[in-house]
Parts: C-alpha cells; sequence; structure tokens
C-alpha cells in the first residue's frame, strides 16, 4: 500500500497515545505490507486499543495539495470514527456519507476509494447499497486547495452492514468491463456502466476518475473535459445505440499488448467496437480480442475509441458513418468539440445555425485531425443547431451556447 507521509502508523503493540477522530490509519498488516518493524512489535499481530468511541458528528479537515502544486496529492485517507456502520450512499440511506460531502470531495472522483489488499476498488452511487464498517480506512479526493471539513454525522450511522467493504460495484442493467494485457499479464482495467437518467457529461457520484491517472487504460468522457482519465465511465440507456466514447491506451513503443472483455451485461444487438483511427480500423471486441504492437509511444485520447452500436451490421475493418462523430458543447467552452473524424469521411463541413435558421458560423474541417473545434466566441445566449455534412450524409445536433 502506498502510504506515503499522510498517515500515522502505530509502530507497537505496546504504544499509547490518542486517535484523532476520522483520520485514517494503517495497522495489523501483514509483513510484505510494512516496513520492518521496530523492536518491541510484531508485524501482523492483533493490535487492541481502549478507550470511548466516538457517537456525536465528527469532521476532518481534507485538502487538495496536488492542486496546490509542488508535488501535492488530492488524496486524503479517513476513517469512518462511530463503533457502528455509516451509510456509504443514497441507495443505503437518505442521509449518507458521499451525499453529505458531495461539495468537499472532488466532483470527478465523487466515491470512496477503499483498498483491497493489492488495487482500489471504488464505491460510489453505481455500487449498490454499501456501508462502511466501523474504523474502516479509506481514501478521498479533496476539492478544494484550502482545508475544508469532511463531515460523518451521526444520522450517517446505520446497523445495516457486513464485513468491510463490499466485494464491488454491483452490475446495474448493463455494463461492460474491458482490460489491457501484456502477454499473460493483466495491467489495467477500466469500466462503462449505463444506466437511465445519466448524461455523456460528468455526472457526479457515478462517474469516477481513476486513482492513478497514468493508469495504462482508461477512458474520457464523451462529452465535456477530456482533462480527467475515467476508471468508471456512466451514461444513460440511450448512449448504447450510438457513441463514441475516447479510450486511452499508455504503452511504449515495441509492446505488444491485448485490449479484451473481461465483464459483460448488453443486450444481444449492441456491438461494441474499438475503434483506431491512425489504422483506419474497428474490432468487434464481442467477437475477439484488440491485438497490437505499438510502432511509438502510446499516450493521449485522439487515435482509440470505443464504439457502442445498436446493430451488428458493422464488421472489422469497416468505417464509422457521420452519426458516430462525438458533437459536444461544454458549459464553460466558447467552442464547440468535434470528436472522432477520420480520412474515410472525406471533405466535412461544419454550420452552425440559429433558431431562425440563419447561418452564424461555418468550417470546413481537416479529414486527417481526429479532434476539430468551431467557435461559439460572440454568439448571443440560446439555442443553436450545429450541422455536420460529408457527402450524402448529414448529422444535426441541438448546442446551447451560454
Amino acid at each position: 500500500m502506498q502510504l506515503d507521509n499522510i498517515l500515522d502508523m502505530l509502530q507497537t503493540d505496546t504504544d499509547t497515545g490518542s486517535f484523532t477522530p476520522a483520520q485514517g490509519y494503517a495497522m495489523a498488516m501483514s509483513p510484505e505490507d510494512l516496513p520492518p518493524p521496530p523492536s518491541g512489535g510484531t508485524a501482523g499481530t492483533t493490535v487492541a486499543f481502549t478507550g470511548a468511541m466516538e457517537t456525536t458528528s465528527q469532521s476532518i479537515n481534507i485538502v487538495n495539495n496536488h492542486a496546490n502544486g509542488a508535488g501535492g496529492r488530492r488524496w486524503n485517507l479517513v476513517s469512518n470514527p462511530f463503533p457502528s456502520y455509516i451509510s456509504g450512499n443514497t441507495a443505503a440511506g437518505v442521509t449518507n456519507f458521499i451525499d453529505a460531502n458531495s461539495t468537499v470531495i472532488d466532483n470527478e472522483r465523487l466515491a470512496v476509494y477503499g483498498w483491497n489488499g493489492s488495487d482500489y476498488d471504488i464505491y460510489n452511487e453505481l455500487s449498490g447499497a454499501f456501508s462502511i464498517a466501523p474504523g474502516q480506512g479509506f481514501w478521498v479526493a479533496a476539492a478544494s486547495t484550502s482545508d475544508a471539513a469532511l463531515d460523518f454525522t451521526a444520522a450517517m450511522r446505520t446497523t445495516t452492514g457486513t464485513g468491510d467493504f463490499v466485494s464491488g460495484p454491483q452490475l446495474l442493467t448493463y455494463n461492460v468491463g474491458l482490460k489491457l494485457y501484456n502477454g499473460e499479464i493483466e495491467r489495467a482495467a477500466t469500466n462503462f456502466y449505463f444506466r437511465d437518467g445519466l448524461s455523456l457529461g460528468l455526472d457526479p457520484g457515478y462517474d469516477a476518475g481513476a486513482y492513478n491517472q497514468s493508469t495504462k487504460l482508461s477512458t474520457r468522457l464523451a462529452q465535456g473535459s477530456q482533462e480527467t482519465a475515467f476508471a468508471i465511465n456512466a451514461m444513460g440507456m440511450d448512449a448504447m445505440q450510438n457513441t463514441r466514447v475516447p479510450l486511452e491506451i499508455r504503452q511504449n513503443a515495441g509492446q505488444a499488448f491485448t485490449i479484451s472483455i473481461a465483464d459483460m451485461e448488453l443486450p444481444q444487438d449492441i456491438s461494441v467496437y474499438l475503434e483506431d483511427t491512425l489504422n483506419g480500423t474497428l474490432t468487434s471486441l464481442k467477437d475477439g480480442d484488440f491485438e497490437l504492437t505499438a510502432q511509438s509511444n502510446l499516450s493521449g485520447v485522439d487515435r482509440f475509441f470505443i464504439v457502442f452500436k445498436d446493430n451488428s451490421v458493422l464488421s472489422n475493418g469497416d468505417t464509422l458513418g457521420i452519426n458516430a462523430l462525438n458533437v459536444y458543447k461544454a458549459n464553460t467552452d466558447s467552442f464547440v468539440t468535434i470528436a472522432g473524424i477520420t480520412p474515410e469521411l472525406g471533405q466535412l463541413n461544419a454550420t452552425i445555425f440559429n433558431i431562425l435558421g440563419m447561418t452564424v458560423r461555418e468550417k470546413a474541417l481537416n479529414p486527417a485531425t481526429a479532434t476539430q473545434t468551431i467557435s461559439t466566441q460572440g454568439l448571443v445566449s440560446g439555442l443553436y443547431i450545429i450541422q455536420l455534412k460529408s457527402g450524402n450524409q448529414v448529422f444535426t445536433k441541438k448546442i446551447v451556447v451560454h
């Protein structure tokens, strides 16, 4: 476990001192997980403590030192301070940890990150009802660069719960999990979930950023910021019909790798493709793995995409039509983003119309550049239509300018 300098460790089984309520600690770990113990203690033994447990509401300050620079971290190790379970999410209780702290936890990582002995399990609103055990430590990502109070209220307490964390996020109506392998060795995984009421943009408490932002396999949101690498990408049910999701693969030049479906719960008529825009290929992951040897160092989100389609008419080597482009405008952006452009589309023209049908912007897009933008700078606030045209293919979408 990477503990860095964030937490205190109980050094021996005879030391005395006071625990800070809601602070996370590591103790009674196996020898391979801890440095050699000092004289007087044995790694891996049970540690007993005495004193009164907390029964009233507690809080502890957390801070995002990563945003402060100087190599800091956003992660804070905290723990349930009560002698009872607490409700983790909305499904577990009306008053719960995630909802109560949604303003102080980074909204791209609004989740509980629990150590399972070898990796971090992520628990959020997709996980079904989960509770946090008495004294259980876990990580949260702070939103603010100054101290902000993370709350554990008495109203969160519950008698419902078994063991430590639940075994993992429960499968909802539909889901897909992908894994990256080097040979027979699994290196990384990323997951997609589909549920009514969610969007292609950020849904705090449902989408979850990867603990390690340099992980070898991750996704970006289909709409919105492309900066954060996500380990859980949650979308609405209609996203299965025709959506392209940016996929980041990090591999060194000369490295052979495989992408395959690990878990899947999808309707039979929904296809899952991995698109390689550089090589112009589509691989049906339902039918087989995607295999490649990197010719140069791989990173970034302009080359690979995961495509969900509501039919199986496309086969390996086919190209996607204009309807599979990702077209979106984030509220804070003064432009519309068009992602997933391929040379096979040929000449692609973008036009923005106002609600009266008047052309307010036009741009010829470069078919060799995967992601491009068209400016909305200077347009009055309101509803607009963007039209993309390639030959006889036409795609239109509503956008809102703020």
